[in-house]
């Protein structure tokens, strides 16, 4: 070998170390970053298309406890009988059913034939206006602004005081980005060390 391609090679190898550790430090963290990201919203998509056959047909409820306000948005049933035949009819896409303790208990049953899966055990398909819905119902008689302050009782905004006790001009979203930039420089370094050690291994 003449030193020439011994130099070549040296160069060579130099520069494929360099665009190894460029591509391992920054681009291989962003496509696993991508691949996450687009796992997630395929997922989160597959969630909300199996729901949309249950949503979209009207919801049905049976109230036991006897104090939910008429709604011409759901189905009122007398008896669950009558719920789970509309159900199994396919008239109705879910029904509830308001326990006579509710409130005591806060018991709501959800009954539905869309079988359960990993991402949707815990999220059962109800309408977005349910829960206001419900909130109204316990509180009916109280004066509308004591029922809108019910819905969002907490409107919280942080004030953090310095020694002297003054209010800090440290802003919290300044708080976070940066530790989110030392948590992404962080995640960088680490990929990098690991990376090159296994290389040069």
């Amino acid at each position: 070998m003449t030193k020439a391609w011994i130099v070549a090679r040296h160069e060579f190898l130099t520069t494929v170390r360099r665009v190894w550790f460029i591509v391992v430090t920054f681009i291989l963290p962003l496509v696993f970053a991508g691949v996450g990201y687009g796992m997630s919203r395929a997922a989160h998509q597959a969630v909300e298309e199996s729901l949309a056959p249950v949503r979209d047909k009207p919801m049905g409820y049976v109230d036991l406890w006897g104090g939910l306000k008429d709604n011409p948005t759901y189905r009122k049933f007398e008896t669950e009988k009558a719920a789970k035949d509309a159900l199994l009819a396919k008239t109705i896409g879910t029904y509830i059913v308001v326990s006579q303790d509710y409130m005591s208990s806060g018991r709501i049953d959800v009954m539905t034939l869309r079988r359960p899966t990993i991402m949707t055990a815990e999220q059962p398909p109800l309408p977005a206006g349910l829960r206001d819905w419900i909130l109204d119902s316990v509180l009916a008689g109280t004066s509308v602004p004591q029922v809108n302050r019910a819905k969002s009782p907490l409107l919280i905004k942080p004030v953090f005081l310095d020694a002297t006790g003054n209010p800090s001009t440290e802003n919290g979203e300044e708080t976070k980005q940066r530790a989110v930039a030392a948590y992404v420089f962080f995640v960088l370094l680490l990929t990098s060390i690991f990376t090159s050690s296994a290389y040069l291994l």
